[in-house]
């Protein structure tokens, strides 16, 4: 079975949310060892942020934030069990912590343990706390796309936005699964819905040409092809140039 491509780096974007080193109980030398890691982290330079969590491990060895980022650090190193011990590890000192649980997640999967990845998501995407648990539900959405339940994709992607409205990954996926439903006016239909929350998007107005095209709508086609263009000063991008092809056949 064909399994969800589910980038290890997703998890980077779950770092802002992270609030455990403004805590009055870590000393200021922790605290800006963590960030370091952290900003290795985001760089991809795993091996440099495990030198950091090494340089303090006897003073953070109880802090959850501390295992989440040795978690993040495996996943980055593809060490996948080290990965799922670090991020448990988080979880027991915190069961609230909905980013170690979502990772946690995306450990299992990469184990390729779609149960116990999915009973993370849910885990995450329960705990009222979580600043983003939209990145669960639309975890929990691709899963299902891959096991061919594309209405229950749906209902999770429905879930991010309701989350998060202005979460664009969501927007993409849910209009994939309508085309492939072939519920066009759907896919149009929260296609509208992102270019609400982001009007300058091409990739969306090019998605909105394509799928009045479905219709037979040419003229609301031709109006979404030209606002890409519009949009697209260069011209030169891969929706400018499909934009422009369309256009020239639609005269």
């Amino acid at each position: 079975m064909k399994r969800p491509y589910i980038s290890f780096f997703l998890l980077l974007f779950f770092l802002a949310s992270c609030a455990t080193t403004n805590s009055p109980f870590i000393t200021k030398d922790v605290r800006a060892r963590l960030d370091l890691a952290q900003a290795y982290i985001l760089k991809e330079q795993p091996r440099l942020a495990f030198i950091e969590l090494k340089k303090i491990e006897d003073k953070a060895n109880r802090l959850p934030y501390f295992h989440f980022l040795k978690g993040l650090i495996y996943l980055q190193t593809r060490e996948i069990n080290k990965a799922i011990s670090s991020l448990t590890y988080a979880v027991k000192l915190d069961p609230q912590y909905g980013d170690a649980w979502n990772n946690l997640g995306l450990a299992y999967l990469a184990n390729k343990d779609e149960k116990k990845a999915i009973s993370c998501f849910e885990k995450a995407l329960s705990i009222e706390t979580y600043k983003t648990p939209e990145y669960a539900a639309h975890n929990l959405a691709l899963m299902y796309v891959n096991k061919g339940k594309l209405d229950k994709a749906i209902f999770y992607e429905k879930k991010a936005l309701t989350l998060n409205w202005r979460y664009l990954p969501a927007y993409f996926s849910i209009v994939n699964l309508y085309v492939k439903k072939g519920d066009i006016p759907s896919a149009i239909y929260w296609i509208k819905k992102g270019i609400e929350a982001y009007p300058d998007n091409v990739n969306l107005y090019y998605l909105l040409g394509e799928n009045y095209l479905r219709l037979g709508n040419t003229q609301d086609a031709k109006t979404a092809f030209f606002k890409v263009l519009k949009l697209d000063k260069s011209k030169e991008t891969k929706f400018a140039k499909l934009a422009r092809d369309y256009l020239d056949i639609l005269k």
